[in-house]
């Protein structure tokens, strides 16, 4: 995206809302992919383009996968809220999320000495894995602590089993949550 089309896009967003406060979301794919200097310019330009008495709050859905510590230190002096997506302990985390070579895919979100975390929360994904290994009827296997999150939401992960790829029809992949073990948890 040229620096131009980043702009205008700012520029518009907070320009088209009529309230005092904007919630800008930065989620779909990975967006730790722009890097950090894209979103230390996004901050810049919300900065120009904010009218006055405006709130403006950024929330960040990541894997965490890239993160080091200043993407933390950068999070937390703009006070970002980040969703990091967790599928559970180690080994429910690492059963779906893996490189194309194969390999396990773990969060990076921490914070140094010099860069304290970032507030935030663990977006839980809850696939048919999770429902094999529940210890008891309603209780999911999650987070030990819930892994120092401020906020934890569970989202039921339920694929359509198509050959378009969009969300269509009624078959669902062996990956998808099952309505009867959802409902329970």
């Amino acid at each position: 995206m040229s620096d131009d089309v980043h702009e205008a896009y700012i520029r518009q967003l907070l320009e088209a809302h009529q309230v005092p406060q904007v919630t800008i979301a930065w989620q779909g794919g990975e967006p730790t992919l722009m890097g950090l200097d894209f979103f230390k310019r996004s901050v810049e330009l919300q900065k120009k383009h904010r009218k006055p008495g405006t709130r403006i709050e950024n929330t960040f859905q990541t894997n965490g996968i890239l993160l080091d510590d200043a993407w933390c230190r950068f999070f937390h002096e703009n006070n970002f809220l980040i969703g990091l997506s967790m599928d559970g302990p180690r080994e429910l985390h690492d059963f779906y999320r893996k490189t194309r070579e194969g390999r396990n895919l773990r969060p990076g979100l921490r914070g140094g000495a010099s860069s304290p975390g970032p507030p935030g929360g663990i977006q839980h994904p809850v696939h048919r894995e999770l429902e094999k290994r529940r210890s008891a009827p309603g209780r999911l296997p999650v987070l030990p602590g819930r892994a120092g999150a401020h906020y934890i939401q569970f989202i039921p992960i339920v694929e359509r089993d198509n050959e378009t790829g969009c969300q269509e029809g009624d078959r669902v992949t062996d990956r998808s949550v099952r309505p009867e073990p959802w409902g329970a948890s």
